[in-house]
């Protein structure tokens, strides 16, 4: 829901409120300032009209905001209700307190052991982990649809089966009576161990196999589980079942746009990574060092991803199995992603070439098509702006057919880095095209909207200016679905571009802010890509002589002071 109150007051539990909090403070209105804390309010207490009540007569002591934010405390916080109601409905844990008492002692054992799930659970992780007296895993069978059948569990149909959840109300009150029973930890151990499992399988075979899909979904589904199962063990000091839990899923965060949440999460423990084996200490640095990639602290992950590599390197001189060394393709892969985007304008790594060059004799040795064929890509698309050109056809060729001949990965996946190689060539035709190749192969959400604005870029720089509007339209959506909007990268990218199109149209002075603020991050240390160094040098070249000197220089001056707020906000207005 968004912020205008007429939109929210459609829903039922949000006009309960409402009606309640006026009987209870007639001054109180539905507004602007307060309608993202009663959203979260009506959200979280599961729509239960018992618990709005409750929660709107609260409003004599605290604020929709204060409410909404010590709803984890909700059975200290929600206290209160009519006199006159029967004693069960007096307040909302003696009204689940009576259900809980009608049922049999196996129930009460199975219901308490279902709130150590968060974000819902299947039947075979519930057999798995709430299995054990007096609940018998014979008896889940019965017991669980017994549970939904009194109202205490949701069961919903999935086009990948049954899924069940305990509404939060539920789940906090179940949670309460676990830990009543003292045996609260032995339960969350065991859904911790279960979870840092399934995250485990998540291995790059998984995530970058012709079962990709499955297991994202999979994992993506189970996320809520794996985060729990994470802050367990990261809680108790269990630094392997951490590193376990961290495995699957910062690779599906990142996937989905979001690096801040598992950087918090590793530097919990990265610390203490010394403990682990050194299969375990490779992978967790690889993932960190991932995570480091998409963050403003992007050049930290250089010295983190060498470190994981050194030991890969060890372990495959040692004659480990090939198992063993399933990240070191990706730890490879992304140490030359980060050695490419630092690197000043113009400059080229000389390092970058030997780490992927390394990275495609990894994965060919240890039979990693996929790395393979994305490092042959790679290749192709970095090279060295003082080679040859038909070496990188040459290269971009090769992981085409190797891409087909595999059948694991769509060669359109790599057609974003052919199209930015042959716009670096000057046959922007040709960057049309590969950008529309890219286009169809992506999904949804900030990366389509992404080659959107790149493929509407190359439109307007062969003439066809209408397509101005259609870049600005994909850049604000972009930044509308974008999780995290601190992508240096993306930022350098999308002002190279911006830089060229003003320039197009002469829109010079807005050419120079583009440029400036370019330098701003370049000089941050945030690197610029080589392939767009010449439309953004072009583009200077043109603001410099339509301008003044004192004109040009104070614009330039001005793009430079811009904080990544400042680019992001530049970025979304075309005045």
């Amino acid at each position: 829901a968004d912020d205008d109150a007429v939109a929210i007051r459609q829903a039922d539990s949000v006009r309960l409120f409402e009606e309640r909090a006026i009987a209870s403070l007639p001054d109180f209105r539905l507004s602007r300032s307060n309608a993202d804390a009663v959203v979260e309010i009506c959200r979280r207490l599961d729509g239960m009209p018992l618990a709005i009540e409750l929660a709107a007569a609260r409003l004599r002591s605290f604020s929709p905001a204060q409410i909404a934010e010590h709803l984890d405390q909700r059975f200290r916080l929600l206290t209160g209700g009519s006199r006159t109601a029967l004693p069960r409905q007096q307040t909302l844990t003696a009204t689940i307190e009576w259900s809980y008492r009608l049922l049999d002692e196996s129930e009460q054992a199975l219901f308490r052991r279902l709130s150590v799930f968060q974000g819902g659970f299947t039947f075979d992780s519930v057999t798995s982990i709430c299995a054990g007296d007096p609940v018998e895993e014979f008896d889940v069978l019965e017991l669980l649809p017994a549970l939904v059948d009194k109202s205490l569990v949701v069961a919903e149909e999935r086009s990948d089966g049954v899924r069940y959840r305990l509404l939060e109300t539920l789940r906090q009150f179940g949670r309460d009576r676990l830990d009543d029973s003292g045996q609260a930890d032995a339960w969350r151990e065991r859904h911790a161990r279960h979870f840092a499992a399934l995250s485990r399988m998540g291995t790059s075979a998984n995530l970058n196999g012709p079962n990709k899909e499955v297991w994202v979904d999979r994992l993506s589904t189970e996320l809520d589980n794996i985060r729990q199962a994470t802050t367990w063990a990261i809680g108790v000091g269990d630094i392997e079942l951490s590193a376990d839990a961290m495995y699957g899923v910062s690779r599906i965060l990142l996937s989905q746009g979001h690096w801040s949440e598992p950087l918090a999460r590793y530097e919990e423990f990265i610390s203490q990574v010394g403990a682990l084996s050194d299969q375990r200490r490779a992978e967790t640095l690889t993932g960190y060092g991932s995570v480091l990639i998409n963050s403003p602290r992007r050049v930290e992950s250089l010295d983190i991803l060498r470190e994981a590599i050194d030991i890969y390197r060890r372990l495959e001189a040692a004659g480990a199995d090939p198992a063993v060394l399933g990240d070191f393709p990706r730890a490879l892969t992304n140490l030359g992603y980060a050695m490419f985007h630092q690197g000043k304008a113009g400059d080229h790594n000389e390092h970058y070439a030997a780490v992927v060059t390394e990275a495609v004799e990894v994965s060919r040795r240890l039979g990693n098509r996929i790395f393979e064929v994305a490092n042959l890509s790679n290749l192709a698309h970095h090279r060295d702006p003082r080679g040859d050109p038909a070496d990188s056809r040459r290269l971009f060729e090769e992981a085409e057919e190797l891409a087909r001949q595999s059948g694991l990965i769509d060669p359109r996946s790599f057609s974003s880095q052919r199209a930015f190689f042959e716009f670096d060539q000057g046959n922007l035709d040709d960057a049309r095209r590969y950008f529309a190749l890219a286009l169809e192969h992506e999904g949804q959400g900030s990366h389509r909207a992404l080659n959107i604005a790149f493929l509407a870029a190359a439109e307007v720089l062969t003439g066809d200016l209408d397509a101005r509007s259609r870049f600005l339209e994909a850049v604000v959506d972009h930044y509308s679905d974008a999780e995290e909007r601190e992508s240096a990268h993306q930022h350098q990218t999308l002002l190279a571009f911006r830089a060229g199109i003003d320039a197009e149209v002469g829109r010079h002075a807005n050419a120079a802010l583009a440029f400036g603020a370019s330098e701003a991050l370049r000089d941050r240390g945030l690197g610029m890509r080589w392939d767009l160094v010449g439309l953004l040098e072009r583009a200077r070249q043109s603001a410099q002589e339509a301008l003044s000197q004192s004109e040009y220089e104070s614009l330039v001056e001005s793009g430079r002071k811009m904080s990544v707020d400042d680019i992001t906000r530049f970025l979304l207005t075309y005045d």
